[in-house]
């Protein structure tokens, strides 16, 4: 939409242009945070309460990584929003488990340790999404272990409420549960990636796993999304 695109300009005119953007990805699971990004990493709509402190119950993207391509632990990280996160690295299935996924970074702690206390405005130059992305690709291309050979996925959880829904609360919320805050979108960049390629067709959160899998060459058996064939 016009409204808001001068908010993202290393999205509108970096990445777009560069790679693929699915215009249509939707989430037909559970609209939490932990429990929607969990089912990003598993590719299956979790169905666990969102705010209980427990691992997924499938198969984690890290954890078929390590498994299907022989991996060590350091090669697999989260870098994880909260500490509500501290346990999507692994999953508690009885294939995988403990011990077989990724190890989790929860930045905010290192953040806080770092910061003095009476500053109050340290994480301002933090909050704006756009910029992050930008200067996380750029941070990429600066590395020559990186450039030229990483590719880049970027996806929200899932949408927000429409301003006009009468039981939600506009772009705040996501109580719903329609199409707005359903329905999100995904950027690809990077090596082998067809640039300014727009994708329409209607794709699922679920198929980001299956599609990591075919690109990385391991097998997740357990998800339930599809390859996109697309970005491959």
């Amino acid at each position: 939409m016009p409204d808001g695109q001068e908010n993202i300009p290393h999205l509108l005119k970096d990445f777009i242009p560069q790679g693929t953007f699915f215009t249509q990805v939707v989430n037909r699971g559970i609209l939490g945070h932990y429990v929607a990004t969990a089912s990003l990493v598993t590719g299956v709509y979790e169905t666990f309460n969102n705010f209980a402190a427990v691992a997924p119950d499938n198969p984690t993207v890290f954890e078929y990584f390590r498994k299907g391509l022989g991996r060590p632990a350091s090669d697999a990280w989260v870098v994880a929003p909260s500490n509500g996160f501290g346990l999507i690295g692994e999953s508690s299935h009885y294939s995988y488990g403990p011990g077989q996924g990724a190890g989790v970074i929860l930045p905010k702690r290192l953040l806080a340790a770092a910061m003095p206390a009476n500053n109050s405005s340290g994480y301002d130059h933090l909050l704006r999404s756009d910029r992050l992305c930008g200067e996380i690709w750029q941070m990429i291309q600066s590395e020559p272990e990186y450039a030229g050979k990483t590719t880049m996925f970027i996806l929200p959880d899932f949408g927000r409420d429409s301003d006009t829904a009468s039981g939600g609360n506009g772009f705040q919320h996501h109580r719903t549960g329609d199409a707005f805050s359903r329905t999100t979108w995904m950027m690809v960049r990077g090596a082998g990636v067809r640039e300014n390629v727009l994708v329409d067709r209607p794709v699922e959160s679920t198929d980001l796993v299956p599609t990591l899998g075919s690109l990385f060459g391991f097998s997740p058996d357990f998800s339930h999304g599809k390859v996109l064939p697309e970005v491959l």
